[in-house]
């Protein structure tokens, strides 16, 4: 933009001895964006404000718009001035998009926070449920006519326990945001299916979480 000294920042408001009707026309040009021109400008004017100038016919008054204009957009530098408007619209919006993508950030990682705090509190609730079911499960009373032994092991317990444990620490590493693999464990696909081990330990523990019911022996002499 030519150095102007008279002008002041910002320089597409109002300047100092610049008449309210040359500014007041100004701003109709100024407003009309990257596609201005001072026809458009002076076609505005003239809808917009028929008594701006005066004038005894439509014709003469158009005529007296458009030469002012031209006149006025010399004497106070219309274009430069409408450049740096734009260039200031552009930061701006730049500004504007810039915030938002901050804010949509924020957002974001807030929710990540609430998802990932959910994730791993669940992960611990699954991994109690499994650890209280191991318990309850683990051994189931041995009576022998009648007369309660002692206890033994449940192997359905034993042979799904390595995939329970590598289920567990699925869970665990995904709600912490961490790689499932882990160390490696030879651990066949878990069985849920009918007569599973699975399906034979909930039968044990009952829908009320009770004990394995006791295992009857038949001493045989």
């Amino acid at each position: 933009m030519r150095e102007v000294p008279e002008f002041i920042d910002p320089v597409w408001e109002r300047q100092p001895h610049e008449s309210a009707v040359a500014y007041r026309c100004f701003s109709a040009y100024r407003d009309i964006g990257e596609t201005r021109t001072q026809e458009k400008a002076a076609l505005h004017i003239i809808a917009v404000w028929p008594d701006l100038m005066t004038a005894r016919t439509t014709a003469m008054r158009a005529r007296t718009v458009r030469v002012r204009l031209g006149k006025w957009s010399s004497e106070w530098h219309w274009v430069d001035r409408c450049t740096e408007y734009d260039a200031h619209l552009d930061h701006v919006l730049i500004a504007e998009r810039e915030k938002a993508s901050r804010e949509t950030a924020h957002l974001l990682e807030a929710r990540r926070v609430v998802i990932e705090a959910r994730e791993a509190e669940m992960s611990d609730a699954a991994t109690k449920l499994i650890m209280d079911a191991l318990k309850a499960g683990a051994t189931r009373p041995v009576v022998v006519n009648g007369v309660y032994v002692g206890d033994e092991v449940n192997e359905a317990i034993l042979r799904v326990l390595p995939q329970l444990i590598k289920e567990t620490r699925t869970m665990g590493r995904l709600s912490a945001g961490m790689p499932t693999e882990g160390a490696r464990m030879p651990t066949p696909p878990l069985d849920t299916k009918e007569g599973s081990d699975v399906e034979e330990i909930f039968r044990y523990l009952g829908t009320g979480g009770e004990a394995s019911p006791a295992r009857e022996k038949v001493e045989t002499s």
